[in-house]
């Protein structure tokens, strides 16, 4: 996936492990509006190669399809929550 492709609404696991909900992506730049869950929860431009990947929460009733996120990431900071996160599509650079 590129990062052009990213839509309102995505999720996406950063290099240093935050989450972060793309608010708005224009196609014509490398920096969306993302709302970031880190060390405080704060809404701004994200440089588009520190995305790593696309992530979904898992259903907790239902099996588990693909690597999860909690698994090779440690979230930051004290907005943790108790879903499970995995791995949608790599982004590509």
């Amino acid at each position: 996936m590129l990062t052009t492709e990213l839509k309102k609404g995505d999720f996406v696991i950063l290099k240093n492990g935050w989450r972060a909900q793309l608010l708005e992506n224009s196609s014509n730049t490398s920096l969306p509006l993302c709302q970031v869950w880190g060390d405080y929860t704060e809404a701004g431009s994200v440089f588009s190669h520190d995305m790593l990947a696309t992530i979904e929460p898992v259903d907790q009733s239902g099996a588990r399809a693909g690597p999860r996120v909690r698994d090779h990431f440690k979230p930051k900071g004290s907005h943790e929550d108790n879903r499970i996160w995995r791995v949608k599509e790599r982004i590509e650079h």
